[in-house]
């Protein structure tokens, strides 16, 4: 049986077929679990991440799963990250390119530069440096965890089924 005619079987129940779809939503929360924990998981994204930056990410994860009814269920994991000031920039990690500020370098100013009235030493301090990593720290291990969550929410599915056959 496919999605959508266990949904029309669903909405068949009429109020006993609402109780099923809490079922089944619930069901697909619980399956995209398994997506959350590997993606927020340290030892899955530390082949991705410089040694240390793991943990850092870890902590600053943050995942909200959505289902939606649209022609089919849709079950959407979102996930973000938050910085000190701002959220981090997941998708240009997930790309491959980390961006962050080299402490104790500096960079020599330009004599004419407009730069110079903020720092009359004629050194810039922290400058940015854009370093590449290996692509899909989220995407991956994500797509990693998508076989198990998938077999949970058929298995869900196909209980819910049984139960529709069997009145």
């Amino acid at each position: 049986m496919t999605a959508h005619q266990l949904a029309h079987r669903i909405n068949a129940q009429g109020t006993k077929g609402k109780g099923l779809a809490r079922q089944l939503d619930r069901a697909g929360r619980e399956a995209s679990g398994d997506i959350v924990a590997a993606v927020t998981n340290p030892t899955n994204t530390a082949p991705y991440l410089p040694r240390g930056y793991e943990d850092v990410l870890a902590r600053s994860l943050r995942t909200k799963t959505e289902v939606r009814l649209l022609r089919e269920r849709t079950i959407t994991v979102v996930v973000w990250a938050e910085g000190k000031r701002y959220r981090r920039h997941l998708d240009r990690i997930d790309a491959g390119t980390l961006k962050h500020p080299v402490f104790g370098r500096g960079r020599r100013l330009r004599a004419r530069s407009p730069l110079r009235e903020k720092f009359p030493s004629g050194r810039y301090p922290n400058p940015w440096v854009a370093q590449t990593l290996r692509s899909g720290v989220i995407s991956r291990t994500g797509a990693s965890a998508m076989p198990r969550a998938v077999q949970r929410f058929q298995n869900a599915a196909a209980r819910i089924a049984t139960e529709i056959e069997r009145g």
